[in-house]
């Protein structure tokens, strides 16, 4: 049994960016409106959204909660399932998900949450991981997995190169296709070795993007 037969996804739009500037929350109502309109026009029943919603984990201005509510709103009526789950970005503490933006979300018709690592049907929903959750990624046995992720050997929006701490060839080894989240820059043969190593299909989604099953 399938999740959803045909889903949009869509990821870091980070709320607040820009010290709250008027300017980015217009543009990202405005990029709402455009992708849930695409997204009906390809037939998508389903949409996840794959983190980092909101972009200062300490303060939240609100007249940028406004926006944010607004939109939410608006994608929780759009689709017949909605998921939201948190990213790094997201997340008060940096090592646990106890308090994070996305937990209003609980609060609004149509929108549900993913808190921790979920497997429905033949879909497997990964918010940020924390501590030692990756070890658990390996049991996994999904069709598709989608997720908010770091990887090795990849530069990320800080021009910060991600160490190789884990061994995603084992540890993802089980799952056919991946959804990962993120800016990530191909610096050498060395990354794209590491990359072709690990057997099967990975989509970088940047910023938006329609799948069907």
């Amino acid at each position: 049994m399938a999740l959803f037969k045909k889903v949009a996804c869509f990821t870091d739009i980070h709320y607040g960016l820009k010290s709250n500037s008027s300017t980015h929350l217009r543009d990202c109502e405005e990029f709402v409106d455009w992708f849930i309109e695409e997204a009906k026009k390809a037939g998508c029943e389903t949409c996840i959204f794959l983190g980092d919603w909101s972009h200062n984990r300490n303060s939240l201005n609100l007249f940028t909660l406004d926006s944010s509510l607004r939109c939410l709103e608006k994608l929780g009526a759009a689709f017949e399932q909605f998921f939201w789950f948190p990213g790094n970005h997201d997340l008060f503490y940096k090592d646990k998900r106890d308090i994070h933006s996305s937990a209003f979300g609980r609060h609004i018709p149509g929108v549900t949450v993913v808190e921790s690592v979920t497997t429905i049907d033949d879909v497997t929903l990964v918010p940020w991981l924390v501590g030692d959750e990756w070890k658990t990624i390996s049991q996994v046995k999904s069709k598709y997995m989608f997720g908010h992720f770091e990887l090795p050997l990849f530069y990320m929006n800080a021009m910060v190169q991600m160490q190789i701490t884990v061994n995603y060839k084992q540890v993802i080894s089980n799952i056919k296709t991946m959804f990962l989240v993120g800016t990530f820059i191909n610096v050498n043969n060395e990354t794209k070795l590491s990359i072709s190593a690990m057997r099967f299909h990975i989509t970088l989604l940047m910023p938006a993007m329609m799948l069907a099953v």
